[in-house]
């Protein structure tokens, strides 16, 4: 895990006030970045890179979407 992850998770739960933002659960949450954890090195502690979403729905956004070359426009899309 790299240096400052931990907090990125932590304050992207806290802005979110620990609630998915698609469907509005509270429990089994995850952090989901915006923009590829793995291809935006420079964004990967930015706290607006981040959104909280429970387990399914993360489940579903990248089923839907994959897990490369993920945007803030399908996020967008999928928070509709």
């Amino acid at each position: 895990i790299i240096d400052g992850y931990n907090t990125w998770k932590r304050e992207v739960l806290e802005r979110d006030n620990y609630t998915c933002r698609k469907c509005g659960a509270k429990e089994y949450l995850a952090t989901h970045h915006i923009e590829n954890y793995s291809e935006k090195e420079s964004l990967r502690t930015d706290i607006n890179n981040g959104v909280t979403l429970c387990v399914e729905c993360h489940k579903k956004f990248h089923k839907q979407y994959g897990n490369k070359n993920n945007n803030k426009e399908q996020i967008d899309m999928f928070l509709k």
